[in-house]
């Protein structure tokens, strides 16, 4: 069966649950301007609070009183220096941490890659605004509805390095593409930054992956490209201003660690910069280490280690003891990574509100060192009607429902209290209505039939008895 856009809109979005639609309206956002980014995310965040489940999920979560802390931090650190910018963004970060605990509940293998496949079609989207921009002269370097050039340069590092995944993974030629379209989108953007962190990002993801094929192109191009810059220097994206550019971040930094050092334990706020530099095209110390330093102080920028430090603990645990697609995903956690680090060195990508979104995003598509969170946690509200059967039936319930799920067609509370109505039909004995299911999800099917080989029973099916 031919299947139409609207049946693949349904079925991937309509049909299903609640947090994962959520979900998929949150990674598009990242790719549209500021004023459609920040109310998605408080929404979705007010949803999240909202719900019983999720909140008592929050409430018990392991160092938690730390992130408190550091929450606490955010916001009223800048308020005691006047950094009411620094206070606003310090609200949008805790949101952002609240949405990665979210997305790791709801987070699945098929919803990971639904995610990544998503990402690469909306930047094509994104390549095709900022071939607008350019074809215009709207923009000298194009920025892609993110507002700054740079931003949406980091945002291209990361989509190329899920493109690559995704084309190590699934061999499929249209992620070349997707691939080749980003690469020529970052040209336009005129970013220096972004071709060393990017190399690095790909390289690394090779490295943990152990693609040696990947490895020796990457580091051939790699090689390549230095001889051409040192050969030809007029290459490198906005060569002329070089020496300036660099005596800048000098400056630049040399304040911001001044700063840092007047007030070395709890820093000033996010953006704690902007209130030296005066000035909107200097708003933080582009460098995400000394930013974080002189924003947070020593405390708040130690707990940020902890969190990394945990992320990547989580990493290596997954690694060690995952199959090839989960150590496949692992490679592309670490590639996104290594290369905001990188680009962190010479600027602070993820302070905007898309990048840094997409941050948290590339940290919440690790895989899951424990079980997958069950259909029974995810949505107890709508599956009550199964508190009346038994522990077992209940149980092989929720996995037929996640069958339903894996198959692209998950369940209603209606569709849930229909198979539970045809089961009793068709055998009032449970160890039967359990073999039921089996037999259901043995065959792939979507609702049950009487077990075959028992002809000494009646048969009800839909209702009608023979």
């Amino acid at each position: 069966m031919i299947l139409t856009k609207k049946d693949r809109f349904d079925i991937y979005f309509i049909k299903q649950p609640l947090p994962v639609r959520l979900l998929l309206i949150l990674t598009v956002s990242i790719f549209f301007p500021l004023y459609i980014t920040i109310p998605i995310v408080v929404t979705v965040c007010i949803f999240i609070i909202r719900d019983d489940e999720m909140r008592k999920s929050i409430l018990v979560a392991p160092d938690l009183m730390l992130y408190a802390f550091m929450g606490l931090l955010l916001l009223v650190v800048p308020l005691i220096y006047n950094n009411y910018v620094g206070f606003f963004c310090g609200i949008l970060v805790i949101l952002f941490f609240v949405l990665e605990f979210y997305i790791r509940r709801v987070m699945t293998k098929d919803l990971f890659s639904t995610i990544c496949t998503l990402c690469c079609g909306m930047s094509l989207f994104c390549a095709a605004i900022a071939a607008a921009e350019k074809l215009f002269g709207i923009q000298i370097r194009v920025d892609a509805l993110t507002g700054n050039a740079n931003y949406y340069a980091y945002l291209i590092e990361l989509m190329v390095i899920i493109c690559f995944y995704k084309f190590v993974t699934t061999k499929k030629l249209a992620y070349i593409f997707i691939f080749a379209v980003n690469i020529a989108a970052l040209i336009l953007t005129g970013c220096r930054s972004a071709w060393l962190a990017l190399l690095i990002g790909l390289l690394i993801f090779s490295v943990i992956q152990k693609n040696k094929t990947a490895f020796i192109v990457l580091t051939a191009i790699s090689l390549t490209l230095a001889a051409a810059i040192y050969f030809n220097p007029d290459i490198l994206p906005r060569y002329d201003d070089l020496d300036f550019s660099l005596i800048d971040r000098l400056t630049i930094w040399r304040k911001a660690l001044a700063d840092f050092f007047a007030h070395p334990f709890f820093g000033r706020g996010l953006f704690a910069y902007s209130q030296i530099s005066g000035s909107e095209i200097q708003p933080h110390a582009h460098n995400i280490f000394i930013e974080c330093l002189e924003s947070t102080g020593i405390v708040g920028t130690s707990i940020a280690v902890l969190y990394i430090g945990s992320v990547l603990r989580d990493l290596a645990v997954s690694w060690k003891s995952g199959n090839e697609k989960i150590k496949a995903r692992v490679a592309l956690c670490g590639g996104l990574i290594a290369a905001t680090f990188t680009h962190g060195i010479t600027d602070a990508p993820i302070m905007g509100a898309q990048t840094g979104l997409f941050f948290i995003l590339a940290l919440s598509l690790r895989p899951r060192v424990t079980s997958p969170v069950p259909v029974t946690e995810l949505y107890p509200k709508k599956y009550r009607v199964l508190e009346s059967v038994s522990e077992p039936l209940k149980a092989k319930m929720f996995r037929f429902m996640e069958f339903r799920v894996k198959i692209k067609s998950p369940m209603t509370e209606e569709a849930v209290e229909v198979t539970l109505r045809e089961l009793r039909k068709l055998s009032s004995d449970e160890n039967e209505q359990i073999a039921i299911l089996n037999q259901s999800m043995a065959k792939g099917n979507m609702g049950v039939s009487a077990l075959k080989m028992q002809p000494h029973r009646p048969s009800v099916q839909r209702g009608n008895i023979r």
